[in-house]
C-alpha cells in the first residue's frame, strides 16, 4: 500500500535560535517525529539592543573607532592646510603645530583667549594672528548637519513614534487654577496664538508672558481637540549647549571675550566641556578679520590670496576658480577652517520597486506614499455584520474615512461607525488597532494651521494625480532632502505665501528616512483606480492601463492578464466601475503578479550558500538567516 504521510519540515526562527523540527503527518494526525532539536546562535551583547528594537549592530564599535580614527585625520590635514596658509602669508609663529620643546613656554588658556578677545577691538601682529587662527581650528563649534543631530538625541528619525507630541518655542499669555482638589494642581494655560491646555507643573505660573520651549501633547477627543504642556526632556548635552550659547548671547560678547572672563574669575574653568555652535564662532571670525584687515592692508592683496588659493588647490581648476573670486578671509574661514564636508549620499542604499524594477523605492514621508496607503487601508475595511457576514465600505463612506485621516493623526477603531455616519449600527470592523492618517500633514499641522496656506495643503494632500507638482510636496521636498536648517530656511523663503514668523519652526521638522515598497511612478499608477467616489476619475489612470482595462472589457486576448485576475473583474462592465480597488487587485491587473517574485528552487542540498557578507544591511539578520540556510542544507542532506 503506498504510504501517502508526508514529511513537514518546521522551523522557529529567532534572534538568537533556530528551532527545528521534521514530522511525519498522515492528514492531520502525527505519525512520527523523526527529528527536533534547536541550533543555539553565539551572539555577543549586540543582542540585547536588537531585541529591544535599537539600531545597533555587531558593528557599531569598530565603526565608532574608524570615525574617530577618520575626524582625527580629517583635523590634521585641516591644520596642515592652515599652517601652509600661515607660511604664505608670514602669520605662523615659531614652533606653532610642532612638538614644544623643554625650555619653551607652553601658551596659557588665559592668554590665548584674552589674545582672541583683543583681536576683536585691538590690531595685533601677523604672528600673533596666526595663532588665534590656529586656535579657532582647534575648537571649530557645533553645526547642525541634519539627521545627525536627532540622532545626538538618542531617537533616530527613525525610530520616532507621532504620538501627538510637538516640542514648540511658543509664549504663555495666561494661566489659572482648573482643578485643586485633584491629588496635583491642574492649571488651565492659555498660548499667544490662542491654544488652551492644561499643566500639572507649579513653575507654569511663572512663566507668564514669557517665550518657553514646551512640549505640547495634542488628543482629538468627543469634546474636541485638548493639549497638555510639559516642559521639553532634553538630554544633558543640548542643556548644556543651549545654556551656554544663551549665556554668551545674552553678554553681548564673543565666545573668547565671554570665556576669557569666565578664567579670568577662575582658572579651572573648563571650555572644552561647553559647546558653542559654530556659526557663532564664524561671527566671531568675521569680526576678528576684519578688524585686522584694517590694520594690515597687506591681507588684502589679490596676488596674495591667489598665490594661497593656488597653493592649496593646485589641481583642480574649477575648484580653484571658484575661490579665486572670493577674498582670502572667506577662504581661511570656510575652505580651510569651517569646512563641512556634506552628509554621504545614502540613494545606492534604497531598495527598487517590485513593479517598476528599476525605480527606487520612496519615503514614506512622501505626501505620494501617505495617499496611497491612506486609500491602501481604507480599502480593507470591513463591516462585520452579528452573523460575522462581512461587507465593504461605500463609496461616500470610504471618502469619509479618507477625509477624517487627512485632518487628523489617527482614527480610532471604536469610532469607525461614527466617522461613517452608521453611529449605533450593529456592526463591528476588521481592524485592529488605530488608523494612522496623513503622517506629513501632521508634521506640518503645528507650524502651517494657523496660515493662510493650511486649506491648500489640505487640498493638495487628496490630489490623486500631478502630487509632485503640489505646493505640499514642495514644502515636503525641501525638508527632506535639505540637511541644514539654514538651507531649508532659504528655500523656504522664496515660497511665497509662508508667513515669515513661522518659517524658522518649520525648517525644524524632520521627516523619518523609512522608505516604502514601491516607487513613485508605481504607487501613481495604482493609485487612480484605488479612489472612489469623488476621487476618481477615468482621465488619471494611465493610458497604458486603459488600454489594457478595455482590452478586457472588450474580451480581446492580453499575454500581460492572467485567467485569475480576468475572473475577479468579469462583473465590471465599464471603465466607471474600475475604481476603489484593493492594492493587491488593482497592482495585479496593471503589473500582473503582485506578490514578491519567487526565488528559483534548490535540486540539493549543496547548492544552498550563506549570503555574502555585507548582503543585509543589519548584521545580527544576516547572521541568523545564514543559520537558517546552514540548518536546512544539514537536515535535507541527513
Amino acid at each position: 500500500m503506498e504510504n501517502k504521510n508526508e514529511l513537514i519540515v518546521g522551523l522557529a526562527v529567532g534572534s538568537n535560535s533556530v528551532g527545528w523540527a521534521v514530522v511525519e503527518m498522515n492528514g492531520e494526525r502525527l505519525e512520527k517525529i523523526h527529528g527536533i532539536g534547536s541550533r543555539i546562535i553565539p551572539m555577543g551583547p549586540e543582542l540585547k539592543e536588537y531585541e529591544e528594537g535599537k539600531r545597533i549592530t555587531k558593528n557599531a564599535t569598530r565603526r565608532q573607532k574608524r570615525s574617530m580614527r577618520r575626524n582625527n585625520q580629517r583635523y590634521k590635514l585641516r591644520r596642515a592646510n592652515l599652517i601652509e596658509v600661515l607660511k604664505l602669508i608670514d602669520a605662523r609663529p615659531e614652533g606653532l603645530g610642532e612638538v614644544a620643546k623643554p625650555d619653551v613656554l607652553v601658551v596659557t588658556p588665559v592668554q590665548v583667549y584674552g589674545l582672541r578677545a583683543l583681536a576683536v577691538q585691538d590690531p595685533v601682529s601677523l604672528q600673533e594672528l596666526g595663532r588665534i587662527l590656529y586656535h579657532m581650528n582647534q575648537r571649530r563649534g557645533y553645526k547642525d548637519i541634519g539627521d545627525l543631530m536627532d540622532e545626538q538625541d538618542g531617537a533616530a528619525p527613525a525610530e520616532a513614534k507621532d504620538d501627538g507630541k510637538t516640542i514648540e518655542k511658543v509664549v504663555v499669555e495666561a494661566v489659572e487654577v482648573d482643578d485643586e482638589k485633584a491629588k496635583k494642581v491642574k492649571y488651565l494655560v492659555r498660548l499667544a496664538d490662542g491654544r488652551e491646555g492644561t499643566c500639572t507643573l507649579d513653575v507654569i505660573k511663572t512663566m507668564i508672558g514669557t517665550e518657553q520651549e514646551l512640549e505640547i501633547t495634542t488628543k482629538e477627543t468627543k469634546g474636541g481637540t485638548k493639549h497638555e504642556f510639559r516642559l521639553a526632556v532634553k538630554t544633558d548635552w543640548r542643556k548644556g549647549m543651549e545654556s551656554i550659547n544663551a549665556a554668551i548671547n545674552e553678554s553681548g560678547l564673543t565666545p573668547a571675550q565671554f570665556f576669557h572672563q569666565q578664567l579670568k574669575a577662575d582658572p579651572h574653568y573648563r571650555i572644552k566641556e561647553r559647546i558653542v555652535l559654530r556659526d557663532t564662532f564664524k561671527a566671531e571670525f568675521d569680526r576678528i578679520w576684519a578688524r585686522q584687515l584694517a590694520a594690515n592692508t597687506a591681507l588684502k592683496d589679490s596676488a596674495l590670496r591667489d598665490r594661497v588659493v593656488k597653493a592649496l588647490i593646485p589641481n583642480n581648476l574649477v575648484e580653484q576658480t571658484k575661490w579665486l573670486k572670493k577674498d582670502l578671509g572667506s577662504f581661511i574661514r570656510d575652505y580651510v577652517i569651517y569646512y563641512q564636508r556634506p552628509l554621504k549620499s545614502q540613494a545606492k542604499d534604497k531598495g527598487l520597486c517590485r513593479f517598476e524594477t528599476r525605480k527606487p523605492v520612496m519615503p514614506v514621508s512622501s505626501p505620494t506614499y501617505q495617499l496611497f496607503r491612506i486609500w491602501q487601508q481604507v480599502n480593507n475595511i470591513r463591516l462585520i455584520d452579528r452573523y460575522t457576514k462581512e461587507q465593504d465600505l461605500a463609496a461616500s463612506e470610504r471618502m469619509a474615512v479618507v477625509q477624517h485621516l487627512l485632518e487628523h493623526n489617527e482614527m480610532k477603531a471604536d469610532n469607525l461607525l461614527k466617522e461613517i455616519g452608521r453611529k449605533g449600527e450593529p456592526f463591528e470592523n476588521n481592524l485592529r488597532s488605530n488608523l494612522p492618517g496623513h503622517q506629513t500633514l501632521a508634521k506640518l499641522r503645528p507650524a502651517l494651521k494657523k496660515t493662510a496656506l493650511w486649506e491648500q495643503l489640505m487640498k493638495d494632500a487628496a490630489v490623486v494625480k500631478g502630487q509632485e507638482a503640489t505646493l505640499l510636496f514642495r514644502i515636503w521636498h525641501i525638508l527632506y532632502s535639505v540637511p541644514l536648517e539654514a538651507d531649508r530656511v532659504d528655500s523656504l523663503k522664496k515660497i511665497e505665501g509662508i508667513p515669515a514668523d513661522v518659517i524658522e519652526g518649520l525648517a525644524k521638522v524632520r521627516f523619518e528616512r523609512k522608505h516604502g515598497a514601491v516607487s513613485s511612478r508605481a504607487a501613481s499608477r495604482i493609485l487612480p483606480l484605488m479612489v472612489c467616489g469623488d476621487a476618481y476619475a477615468w482621465a488619471n489612470v494611465h493610458p497604458k492601463d486603459q488600454a489594457r482595462i478595455e482590452r478586457m472589457l472588450n474580451g480581446e486576448v492580453d499575454e500581460g492578464i492572467r485567467d485569475e485576475v480576468r475572473s475577479w473583474f468579469m462583473n465590471l462592465t465599464s471603465t466607471d466601475l474600475f475604481q476603489g480597488l484593493a492594492y493587491w487587485k488593482a497592482s495585479s491587473l496593471i503589473y500582473g503578479d503582485h506578490r514578491a517574485a519567487v526565488a528559483k528552487p534548490f535540486n540539493k542540498p549543496e547548492e544552498i550558500q550563506t549570503l555574502s557578507r555585507g548582503f543585509l544591511r543589519n548584521p545580527v539578520v544576516e547572521q541568523v538567516v545564514n543559520e537558517t540556510l546552514m540548518l536546512m542544507r544539514d537536515i535535507w542532506s541527513t
